[in-house]
């Protein structure tokens, strides 16, 4: 790709979708991020993003299978932490949430077959959907 002919011909926005596609480690990443423009406005969104409760996890283009067993090892920690506190005498160790992970269409169906199945479980001991707060989907 000729980046040059797109610009003149005027293929904006292509070029800001071949842009995005770009691997977060690479150089041109690296001088956006230390850009003080951007990276006040990146900053304002990452905070707009946590004071609003996303969870939306990383990209699942980044999410290789490294980063995979690193986020195991993370919340693997994260439960000896808890453990230690608990073998130190802590009455109730703080709840540390597991690291967040891609969400897709399949992590949703997985997610949502899982409650099913539990529900089909408690509906043989008596218990209802509205027993636990959940939407009458």
């Amino acid at each position: 790709v000729d980046l040059s002919e797109w610009i003149e011909s005027g293929r904006w926005r292509a070029t800001l979708e071949l842009i995005e596609q770009l691997p977060w480690a690479s150089r041109f990443r690296a001088a956006m991020l230390n850009d003080p423009d951007y990276a006040d406005m990146i900053a304002e969104a990452q905070l707009r993003q946590e004071s609003e409760g996303s969870d939306d996890g990383p990209s699942v283009a980044e999410f290789g299978s490294v980063e995979q067993r690193l986020t195991t090892l993370i919340d693997l920690m994260k439960v000896q932490v808890q453990w230690s506190q608990r073998q130190a005498g802590v009455k109730s160790p703080s709840k540390m949430k597991p690291e967040p992970r891609p969400k897709t269409l399949v992590s949703e169906l997985i997610e949502r077959k899982e409650q099913e199945v539990g529900l089909e479980v408690a509906s043989q001991f008596g218990f209802d959907r509205s027993d636990f707060f959940m939407d009458a989907a």
